[in-house]
């Protein structure tokens, strides 16, 4: 049953009857009440409620307490029939006062449990429950019972089988715990069980109404709407007032998409429980079926002022928000129904989908993981998941996930798209492209076309994307979701024009779909109109202040803008409030105030979300961070302990405690953790790595050796094992050893990686000639490889060969415009050959990596050889706030100061780079600059 309320104005009736019969002698009272005594009004009411007429007996029960607010028996049977007509909080409030009068315990604790546990108040079920058990072996057991729900609900399992089997020892044949085993039964899957188990408690109960129930949404689960339909009928031949039974037949109703029945079995349900939430939530589904998506927001919003945690509520309200366009209010719903029943598969996939239409790939595949690690995900869950993939350009995963959508229908396209999607992965390409385009031709479903668009797309060949998403077109004109594809098409062509317009298209089709809204963003940027991007965030936060991407969005473009810590940090803040229950603001304040290096802050930042989000992996991670920048060591391994707990499975917390314990100075206590990260993930190369690390640290290097070449045994075709050993060599300062071992795995593998690996080595060792012959070498047989190209670049610049790396860095930005090093690099080669673009480069690297001092430092010089000194010097401090014991960036201040004419400020920083001495590398340049103050 879906817990209930009492609307406001109700209590502000009562009050009124109380005030004016207080008022009032107690026999003009029994006249204006009809002139009956208490006594009688309670009999009144009892027999009402055994006609199934609650709300009338409800208003009895009242009116005799307002006679006598000390007659217990009437506030007992008030709180059981408000419990009864779905009104948990009043129940909850009147049998509450019953104890306070000293009611028996036996007779109050059931319902008042029940209320609770129906209002979702779910740890005060636990805490009032706690105490002496009840003597009544009846009673205890639906105590138990409830408490076993309440257990569940928070997580507890343990604690919830261990109260189900006391419900069973205080009564072994208790239909409310025995009817809990058959759900729990059943929520594992094994309904045919579930089933054995409903039969069996209708046998020795034919009137257990909650049995018939159960039946009812068992048959439903097998697709047999009759057969659920007659045992829900059944149900309410028992009890016509049962309102569970009434809302099942609606829900019978709704999915037959039936929705005469619907309505007329609503206008039932409001006959015996007037306004109901159940009734009210089947207003709002109407409203959403009929396409009156106003209505729908406005019961659902009726529904959420005393139901703001109900979790069906929470979902509908999500729904609603989510057609109606406002995306961030329908996540923010969805997340907290999630956060009330994490296994609520509906509630889960809208979240997915809705992150897809803010353009959070990312978060939508940790929202679906849960049900993707489910034996038979739903088609749903794997095409959102696919879907998420493919905007990450993850086509290979994209393509397999849409293959295993299709396998729930073998008659459905998906499955052909899916079979030709394999077959385009394994080279068949010209004969594959034909018959996904015949494919294609033949329905009137896109998946054949999103494989089309996304293997064009992966291959560049931005003209045949464009012409997949024109066929996607014809058959859902105007899709939102494909004119935004269109856009990043554009985009990656650097069309930016065309890009703008498939955007801004987009968003008139879906005002709701922020992607678009980002990209425009992202093309503000680009064109050099941050202040037009900034209005653009801003009208999406002025319609909608509770949308925390856009204020997220804004908190990251002030950032990038230089704005100051507070300014930056309030956009965040008011994302949190806005969805307090995503962790995504969080994270990035924290990450905001360590970067900044205000620990303090950040520690406080992680503490306030430990406790809106206790036991969130990431949460807990970025607070140990905090706490061991905040030097707050000891707390910060507590951290990863719990971290440890709450991820049983993964390597990740021991490398984190392997971390803190080095900085303690207790390398045992590093190695243990290190051996459990592996103990857990033997295959993971940070792992991996950190062992061979920790093994080298201690001396014991003839271990730690046996155990890299032991790994290069195991999988002799991965060139993981050749880099592991390699990187032993060199620690061992043994660089022939090293070289050998990466020419032995390039000779097995062919690996791009240890092709870099060994150039860079050689070139470390000082041999030039032999690192560019094996990288020409190299090229001639791999003229992609975009890698080995930049190391080539950074092998020109130190031998001033600019011209030559100039021509590597923009070959590397064609095959990856945002690679942030190779812009930064560029920028600075054209700075050194006075080349136009350098400023543009500089901040495009910079937009990738907004907060690397480096990147920020190369910005500045590019600024002020295009004679922009005041642009420059505060790009130059920001760097400097980043990392402040950098000489480099005081020199770098020092030399812009002397190019603006500030002597005054170059003196100041060359002086204190002086007392530095011969150890700093730029000792000569600052001698030179002095001399020519």
């Amino acid at each position: 049953m879906s817990r209930a309320f009492s609307p406001s104005s109700r209590f502000r009736t009562v009050k009124r009857i109380r005030a004016t019969c207080s008022a009032l002698a107690a026999a003009a009272f029994l006249v204006a009440c009809g002139g009956q005594s208490p006594q009688d009004l309670v009999a009144s009411g009892k027999s009402l409620e055994l006609k199934g007429d609650r709300s009338a007996a409800v208003i009895q029960y009242k009116a005799a307490l307002q006679a006598d607010g000390n007659l217990l028996d009437a506030r007992v049977l008030l709180g059981k029939a408000l419990l009864e007509q779905g009104d948990a909080q009043g129940a909850a409030i009147e049998l509450t006062r019953a104890l306070e009068q000293k009611a028996d315990r036996a007779t109050v604790m059931p319902a008042l449990a029940s209320a609770l546990v129906m209002a979702g108040e779910y740890k005060k079920v636990i805490h009032t429950i706690s105490g002496a058990p009840l003597q009544d072996k009846r009673a205890e057991a639906e105590v138990q019972t409830q408490l076993a729900i309440a257990w569940n609900a928070v997580g507890d399992i343990g604690k919830a089988e261990a109260s189900l089997a006391a419900a069973l020892r205080a009564v072994p044949d208790h239909g409310p715990a025995k009817l809990l085993v058959a759900r729990a039964t059943a929520g594992k899957g094994r309904f045919e069980e579930a089933a054995a188990l409903t039969d069996a408690m209708l046998a020795a109960d034919s009137k257990f109404r909650g049995a018939w129930l159960l039946r009812g949404e068992l048959l439903q689960i097998k697709g047999d709407n009759k057969g659920a339909l007659d045992s829900f009928g059944k149900a309410l031949a028992l009890d016509p007032g049962y309102v569970p039974s009434h809302v099942a037949i609606i829900n019978v109703w709704l999915t037959e998409r039936n929705l005469a029945e619907v309505k007329r079995q609503a206008d039932e349900l409001r006959k015996i429980a007037g306004w109901h939430p159940s009734s009210g939530l089947v207003d709002a589904q109407l409203a959403v079926l009929e396409g009156d998506l106003p209505r729908a927001r406005e019961r659902i919003q009726k529904l959420l002022a005393v139901l703001p945690d109900n979790q069906a509520v929470l979902f509908v309200a999500g729904v609603v928000e989510s057609q109606l366009g406002a995306v961030v209010r329908a996540i923010a719903h969805f997340q907290k129904a999630l956060a009330s029943n994490p296994t609520m598969e509906s509630a889960r996939t809208g979240l997915a989908k809705d992150q897809i239409r803010l353009g959070q790939y990312a978060d939508a595949l940790e929202t679906l993981k849960p049900l993707l690690a489910e034996k038979a995900p739903g088609a749903a869950v794997l095409a959102y998941a696919s879907e998420a993939h493919m905007r990450l350009g993850n086509v290979k995963v994209a393509d397999e996930l849409l293959q295993k959508a299709a396998r729930t229908d073998p008659k459905n396209t998906q499955l052909q798209s899916a079979r030709l999607a394999r077959r385009l992965a394994s080279g068949e390409g010209a004969s594959t492209f034909a018959d996904l385009q015949s494919l294609a031709g033949s329905t009137n479903e896109t998946y054949a076309d999103e494989v089309l668009f996304s293997a064009r797309l992966n291959r560049s060949e931005y003209d045949a994307a464009l012409a997949a998403l024109d066929g996607m077109a014809k058959k859902q004109p105007g899709k939102a979701s494909h004119l935004e594809l269109r856009g990043r098409v554009y985009l990656a062509k650097r069309d930016f024009p065309a890009a703008r317009q498939a955007f801004e298209q987009a968003l008139k089709s879906d005002p709701g779909l922020f992607g678009a809204v980002a990209s425009l963003v992202a093309l503000d940027l680009l064109e050099k109109q941050p202040d037009r991007a900034s209005a653009r965030l801003q009208a999406v936060i002025t319609a909608d202040p509770q949308h925390s991407v856009a204020l997220m969005a804004m908190a990251e473009l002030k950032n990038r803008s230089g704005a100051p810590f507070a300014e930056v940090s309030k956009y965040l803040l008011d994302a949190i409030k806005a969805s307090p229950l995503a962790p995504e603001p969080r994270l990035a304040l924290i990450d905001l105030a360590i970067k900044k290096r205000q620990f303090k802050q950040a520690l406080s930042f992680a503490q306030e979300a430990q406790t809106a989000l206790p036991g969130d992996p990431r949460v807990m991670t970025a607070t140990g961070a905090a706490q061991l920048q905040a030097g707050d060591v000891e707390q910060a391994a507590t951290t990863f302990r719990r971290l440890a707990g709450a991820m049983s499975k993964s390597a990740l917390p021991y490398l984190k405690l392997a971390e803190v314990y080095k900085v303690q100075g207790k390398p045992e206590a590093a190695d243990t953790a290190i051996k459990k990260a592996l103990e857990l993930e033997p295959e993971n190369p940070d792992v991996q790595a950190a062992f061979v690390e920790s093994l080298a640290g201690t001396n014991r290097s003839k271990s730690a050796l046996e155990y890299v070449q032991s790994i290069k045994r195991a999988k002799p075709g991965s060139p993981f094992g050749y880099s592991l050993e390699a990187s032993y060599h060199a620690r061992q300062k043994n660089p022939d050893a090293a070289l050998a071992v990466l020419r032995e795995g390039l000779g097995k593998t062919e690996s791009g990686d240890l092709a870099g690996k060994l150039f860079s080595l050689l070139l470390r060792e000082g041999r030039d000639a032999d690192a560019g012959s094996f990288g020409e070498s190299w090229m001639k047989r791999y003229p992609k490889d975009a890698k080995m190209d930049y190391l080539l670049s950074v092998r020109d610049i130190t031998r001033g060969d600019l011209k030559a790396a100039e021509t590597r860095l923009r070959r590397v930005l064609a095959a990856y415009p945002a690679n942030a090093l190779a812009l930064n690099n560029l920028a600075w080669v054209l700075v050194k050959t006075n080349g136009k673009e350098a400023v543009d480069y500089a901040r495009r690297a910079v937009d990738v990596q907004p907060d690397r001092p480096e990147l920020m430092d190369t910005l500045a010089l590019a600024l002020a050889a295009d004679k922009q000194f005041a642009a420059a010097m505060d790009v130059q401090k920001r760097a400097l706030d980043l990392a402040p014991n950098d000489p480099g960036l005081r020199l770098g201040v020092a030399r812009i100061a002397l190019q603006a004419g500030d002597k005054a400020l170059a003196r100041t920083e060359l002086e204190h780079l002086k007392t530095l001495g011969p150890s700093f590398v730029g000792h000569a340049e600052v001698s030179k600059l002095m001399q020519g103050l």
